[in-house]
């Protein structure tokens, strides 16, 4: 009996953790969800400037990302984790020459500003820090997004 309580008691546990990470993975789907403009982008450690941002956005619409860069515009399915520290969202290209490749990220939102940080270049690996560096082997995009005004 005591081991069957044990059981029970795990699966109990499980459950309610699970139900969080999706709780908490369906609110921060519904804060992305919009269109937002890329305020600032470093990359390889250098900050752009704002007139090379003019006109790009990204839209999340459900788990899909739309990136509008001066007219030309392509899909990605997104997948996010908020459980994880810090949050990860895997980019996935729908389209285009990286069409399935998926790219780990991470993310934060504090109300109206998203920060993505994103692997570039060669790198593949998921960043553990909101910081481009200019660094072939680690290199990075930052990405601070704002809510577009409607």
């Amino acid at each position: 009996p005591m081991s069957a309580l044990r059981s029970i008691t795990a699966l109990v546990l499980l459950t309610v953790v699970s139900n969080v990470g999706l709780a908490q993975e369906q609110q921060d789907l519904k804060s992305l969800q919009g269109v937002w403009e890329v305020a600032k982008m470093v990359k390889r450690g250098k900050e752009l400037s704002p007139k090379d941002l003019e006109g790009i956005t990204m839209e999340f619409s459900k788990e899909k990302l739309t990136l509008v860069d001066r007219g030309n515009k392509r899909t990605f399915t997104i997948k996010i984790d908020p459980t994880k520290k810090p949050k990860t969202i895997d980019v996935t290209a729908d389209d285009g020459p990286f069409k399935g490749k998926t790219v780990p990220s991470i993310y934060r939102i504090d109300g109206d500003t998203v920060t993505l940080c994103t692997p570039h270049d060669r790198n593949t690996v998921r960043p553990y820090a909101f910081e481009s560096l200019d660094d072939r082997e680690a290199s990075r995009i930052l990405y601070t997004l704002r809510r577009a005004k409607k």
